[in-house]
């Protein structure tokens, strides 16, 4: 079999993903995923094609295939269908309390998110087949599904509610899926659905765990301050004003306790001030300074990158205030970081394709469950809000290795015409040693989870610039 660099993707990072505390499970195929395609062949007449009420009433049992792996097999209901689940055997590590001490031990467990299950859908009322699922990474908002389509059998490639792929033909009548490989399914659409966007090779985030390490180091020495960013000698500057940053004086009124000044804290450990756009500028600056020895220039931030028309009503906002300044600053940083780093030095943020406009989505799942095409991607606006997740592990898959700036857009919730940038946040996406995925997202000197980041900006949308993550970083102190 010729291994093509798809291929070679699922086999070094698939196979990783299977594996928990030194202990495998289940005999895998070429691609890496637990099979259990020869005891679905076994159980094809007695679980998968049986009448809906018998299927209903069977215990879950636990069977081995050819090959002596062990599976579970069970039928649950799930709203209005029957869903006949196999999957592999895994086994957990567990804290278990002995007396006075903790103890660790091994157990099994056949979970239906796990790794290699395959889950058939079936209508309870008629008892027709409505789809396949099978999961093959370790998270499990990410799958391919398999399903029927008028006279034809179609394919999905899934991911956190957003497809990759849609209705791609494979060509074989849908109950020959209970008995086909992932293997073969792969081999079917290797060249006809995205899955270089929904797979990693392992050990390609270093880079990025290293960085967001550091960072996460320096967070308790920062405090927020509106409109402040360090230029690019290291000293506090406002931003608008274009004027160096004071500490406001302190309030000699306010000091009950009489403290002398040479018995103060260093301000409770806080060395650093920074604000939404001064907090990102501060994470490139580290990359920036690194190579060249200072930083980034406040003037040359600001700079629009954006053209409204001269008598539109954002043209006209636009002349009074700088609707795009976030967007302008991350563009800017992302450019200055690339041209930093190479010999022609000069790249801009169009010429240096610092912009994630790419339209990985075809279509997406609403929250009623309707799927719809998806616009994906606007220019000059981004990404919705509600599709992050699903981008960034995208990101993580196509481009290890790599962080993201973002500049956060909200629209008035008086006057839906009227939008600005507000915001500015950093992306570290990754994927785990396990093949989990994961991301740390920083804004404003702080360190928020992606669910958080996410419910606070509901109904915004985000513009992502790429950045390289390095290994080398001269941060301001």
């Amino acid at each position: 079999m010729i291994r093509t660099p798809l291929l070679k993707k699922l086999l070094m990072g698939l196979s990783l993903a299977f594996f928990v505390s030194g202990i495998s499970f289940a005999d895998y195929n070429r691609a890496g995923i637990p099979d259990s395609t020869s005891l679905r062949r076994s159980i094809q007449n007695t679980w998968l094609k049986a009448p809906v009420k018998e299927v209903m009433a069977k215990q879950s049992v636990i069977m081995q295939d050819q090959a002596g792996d062990t599976f579970q097999v069970r039928a649950e209901k799930e709203k209005e269908s029957l869903v006949v689940t196999v999957c592999p055997q895994s086994f957990l590590q567990v804290s278990v309390i002995n007396g006075d001490s903790i103890e660790t031990e091994t157990r099994p467990s056949f979970s239906r998110y796990s790794c290699g299950s395959w889950m058939l859908y079936r209508n309870i009322a008629s008892g027709k087949a409505e789809k396949v699922i099978i999961l093959f990474t370790e998270n499990p908002e990410v799958f391919l599904q398999v399903r029927p389509e008028g006279n034809k059998t179609v394919a999905d490639l899934v991911v956190y509610g957003y497809y990759l792929s849609r209705s791609v033909p494979i060509g074989i009548q849908f109950d020959s899926i209970y008995t086909t490989s992932f293997q073969s399914l792969l081999n079917m659409t290797q060249r006809s659905m995205d899955w270089n966007s929904a797979t990693s090779i392992p050990g390609q985030y270093e880079s990025i765990k290293a960085m967001i390490g550091t960072i996460r180091a320096a967070l308790p020495t920062m405090e927020y301050k509106e409109d402040v960013a360090y230029n690019e000698i290291g000293e506090p500057y406002y931003i608008m004003k274009g004027i160096p940053y004071l500490p406001e004086p302190e309030d000699l009124a306010l000091n009950y306790w009489k403290i002398a000044e040479d018995e103060k804290t260093d301000n409770n450990g806080k060395t650093l001030v920074v604000s939404a756009p001064g907090f990102v500028k501060w994470v490139v600056d580290g990359i920036v300074r690194a190579y060249t020895g200072k930083g980034t220039r406040i003037s040359d931030l600001i700079q629009p990158t954006v053209q409204f028309e001269p008598y539109s009503k954002a043209g006209v906002k636009s002349q009074s205030w700088n609707l795009t300044l976030n967007l302008d600053w991350d563009r800017h940083l992302a450019e200055k970081a690339l041209s930093a780093r190479s010999v022609k030095n000069n790249y801009t943020y169009i010429t240096g394709g610092v912009d994630v406009n790419e339209r990985f989505f075809v279509s997406e799942t609403t929250a009623d469950s309707r799927v719809v095409g998806t616009v994906s991607y606007t220019p000059n606006v981004g990404y919705k809000i509600e599709s992050l997740r699903a981008l960034l592990y995208v990101l993580a898959n196509r481009e290890p290795g790599w962080f993201f700036l973002g500049a956060i857009r909200h629209t008035s919730k008086t006057k839906v015409d009227e939008a600005v940038y507000d915001g500015n946040a950093v992306f570290f996406p990754y994927i785990t040693d396990k093949g989990k995925f994961a991301c740390s997202v920083f804004q404003n000197g702080t360190e928020i989870s992606l669910d958080k980041f996410m419910e606070s900006n509901e109904g915004a949308t985000v513009h992502l610039e790429r950045v390289k993550a390095s290994d080398y970083l001269d941060l301001q102190k």
